[in-house]
């Protein structure tokens, strides 16, 4: 179908969006809308509030030593301060497959968090990101993320006094990076959704941000520390985890916060909230989980799909049947559609599916629906027939001009009285005037063709008798191109012929009998031409032929 199914008034449950501005909706308002709009998300703010560093790590038993030991993954002890630097970085996707992503950092800032804190948190990092610098580029593919990245010392296990390697060399190669990435914005799911997010740490290397191009591919074997995303619960347990906030406000937080404060930055937000910026779409790309959704957006209410017992019924021959299982599921068996209702799944079986007749009969708690052939069925083209016998392309030819059309008027509107939804106008199979009209067309629908040339008539042919066409204008140029090639006839027989083929075509005269009245005729309407073009002698010899043949008399 041409129409979608969320428009539809059967299908209401599936619409996500009221109309209830409608009412007081102006057209003069639209440009006030838009700058209120774009000066409020120039004024507002994304924040992101730090909470925290966990690892759990649980404990080993060596069978050696007998004692405990911590894995060696341990960053640093409990409750000390660890760095975390934050970048956004903006990737603007190219439309050349074999061009790299354009990467370009917006900001960058560095924050102190704790470590696995013994106590609650007195102090939070904050970062404010103006929203204005997230706003999507027109048509480009652009994507906004932010990454977050941690680097720790790793406890040296090296105690040889005399090693020739620098002291400088060995720190840094102990230096361990970890890493994750978080989405803020894509141009198919927009602004991420305010709330509380854990970020899973995994460790990087310096090259882990660098572009992409799909020439430069090579296959690399995975460590054997990687952890795949698949595994959350493990994941959770043995890589470290970056806890914060995001929210939205119209005013910059400061640098750091206190914990009292912390619940009123949190409290999601006031009216201002209101206004669209995200889509409350959750990016299954972050390798975050949002703890805490906010309640900034307007909640949509999704109809709870009813549970109803559904069997067909299909019936052959009025003596054949055959039962489908019972199924809750309201999904058209033919194109998968979810209806969420029975009613609505009736109505789309009926209105869509125009092969099969549908009744529906209450079975008990569920429903039965009975399903046999239309016969009544042609497959039929219900538009304009002489869009189908036109020559394709024509319609938009350059050269064509201005032609005469049928008339066609589709009912793309109708607003009856719509009467309350009920189950049983699909008991019977009855035929009303709303659900089965046809287009309007001028005179019969259906498709004339001329008796002699088999061609059909067009419309700007309707006026025009069919069987007093026996010389339309490309029979008549045919036939003086035809004379016209004779190469042993000279230039007045020529003339005469064409003149009298054109008028013996022209009047559709077939037997003899109607050649001396053929002959009056064609002095009385072309005798003067054949005086000026001095084409009697010609005409003579033409009559004549015609007497010698025995086709006039004398008299004549």
């Amino acid at each position: 179908p041409i129409f979608l199914n969320r428009t539809l008034s059967y299908m209401k449950e599936r619409m996500s969006r009221n109309n209830k501005k409608r009412a007081s909706f102006q057209v003069n308002s639209m440009l006030e809308s838009i700058t209120q709009k774009s000066e409020a998300v120039s004024q507002n703010y994304l924040h992101v509030i730090y909470d925290s560093l966990h690892e759990k790590l649980p404990a080993r038993m060596d069978s050696e030593s007998g004692e405990d030991l911590l894995q060696e993954q341990l960053l640093c002890e409990a409750g000390e301060s660890v760095s975390v630097e934050t970048t956004l970085y903006k990737i603007t996707r190219s439309k050349r497959k074999d061009s790299t992503l354009d990467f370009q950092e917006l900001l960058s800032k560095c924050s102190q968090i704790v470590y696995n804190p013994k106590d609650r948190v007195g102090e939070h990092a904050t970062i404010s990101i103006p929203l204005q610098t997230m706003r999507p580029m027109g048509e480009q593919h652009t994507l906004y993320k932010l990454l977050f990245r941690i680097k720790v010392l790793a406890p040296s296990k090296c105690n040889d006094e005399n090693a020739e390697t620098p002291p400088n060399k060995r720190s840094r190669r102990n230096e361990k990076i970890f890493g994750s990435e978080l989405i803020l914005y894509e141009k198919s799911s927009g602004f991420i959704t305010e709330g509380e997010y854990e970020a899973i740490l995994q460790p990087l290397n310096s090259t882990s941000i660098k572009s992409f191009s799909p020439k430069k591919c090579t296959w690399e074997t995975m460590p054997d520390s990687y952890i795949p995303l698949s595994l959350t619960y493990d994941v959770y347990q043995q890589s470290p985890m970056l806890k914060f906030h995001l929210t939205l406000s119209n005013e910059q937080l400061p640098e750091m916060i206190s914990a009292p404060e912390l619940q009123r930055y949190v409290q999601h937000l006031d009216a201002v909230a209101e206004m669209n910026y995200n889509n409350n779409n959750y990016n299954n790309n972050n390798n975050c989980s949002g703890l805490k959704s906010g309640g900034g957006g307007s909640a949509l209410c999704k109809t709870t799909p009813e549970h109803t017992q559904i069997v067909y019924n299909f019936m052959y021959s009025n003596n054949t049947r055959q039962q489908t299982e019972y199924t809750q599921e309201l999904n058209c068996p033919w194109c998968g559609l979810d209806c969420l209702r029975l009613y609505a799944l009736l109505k789309h079986l009926k209105l869509c599916h125009a092969r099969f007749n549908f009744t529906y009969q209450p079975a008990g708690s569920g429903a039965r629906i009975d399903v046999t052939i239309n016969d009544a069925y042609d497959g039929s083209y219900a538009g304009s027939p002489y869009d189908l016998a036109g020559p394709s392309g024509s319609s938009f030819a350059r050269t064509c001009g201005p032609v005469r059309r049928t008339s066609v008027t589709s009912l793309m509107v109708c607003r009856p009285r719509r009467q309350k939804t009920c189950l049983d106008e699909f008991l019977e199979l009855d035929e009303d005037e709303i659900s089965n009209q046809r287009s309007y067309i001028t005179g019969h629908n259906r498709l004339y063709h001329h008796t002699e040339t088999c061609l059909p008539v067009h419309p700007k042919e309707l006026d025009i008798d069919s069987e007093g066409e026996s010389d339309p204008l490309w029979l008549r140029q045919k036939t003086i191109q035809m004379i016209d090639e004779f190469s042993d006839v000279n230039e007045g027989e020529k003339e005469l012929m064409k003149l009298w083929n054109l008028h013996v075509m022209r009047h559709g005269f077939v037997g003899d009998c109607q050649l001396p009245i053929a002959c009056e005729m064609f002095l009385d309407a072309k005798g003067t031409e054949i005086v000026r073009k001095n084409l009697y002698r010609n005409f003579i010899l033409h009559m004549c032929s015609l007497f010698h043949y025995g086709l006039i008399a004398a008299e004549t």
